[in-house]
């Protein structure tokens, strides 16, 4: 009886505090359309490990666009600190990426700076670039 009641309070704070511990992930596509070749997306929360979606439609007149994810080491407490965490192995610099394609950009917010981390994209097109950049994103693909 008693070993009952101690799982039937136990299962009680489970579904209380569950709610509270569950982070959604942000899979809302957000879009950019510029002129500038090289720039950052606003802020966004970065949920899980999954990559960071993008869907390329312009990258100006060059043949690729380099994109690298930042992530806020202050997670939003203070002023920013903005860190380069592209790729698996805490050494790229991002990805290039080319029109017409989608892609799950590899990184290691989450696990550097833990569930709910600011991050943006930034883009550099050449400085020699003209024409629209433009995509689509979102800080997490699943």
């Amino acid at each position: 009886m008693k070993l009952k009641f101690i799982t039937m309070i136990s299962l009680a704070f489970v579904l209380i505090l569950s709610p509270f511990s569950i982070v959604h992930a942000d899979t809302k596509d957000r879009s950019i359309s510029t002129y500038k070749y090289y720039g950052c997306t606003t802020v966004a929360k970065k949920a899980n490990i999954s990559g960071v979606y993008l869907k390329v439609s312009g990258h100006g007149s060059g043949e690729f666009l380099l994109v690298s994810v930042f992530a806020d080491a202050n997670k939003g407490k203070g002023k920013r600190n903005w860190v380069n965490v592209s790729g698996r192995d805490m050494a790229s610099l991002g990805k290039y990426v080319k029109k017409g394609n989608k892609y799950h950009l590899t990184n290691y917010a989450v696990e550097r700076y833990g569930k709910n981390v600011p991050i943006r994209l930034c883009w550099d097109a050449g400085s020699k670039s003209t024409g629209k950049v433009s995509f689509l994103w979102s800080p997490d693909s699943r």
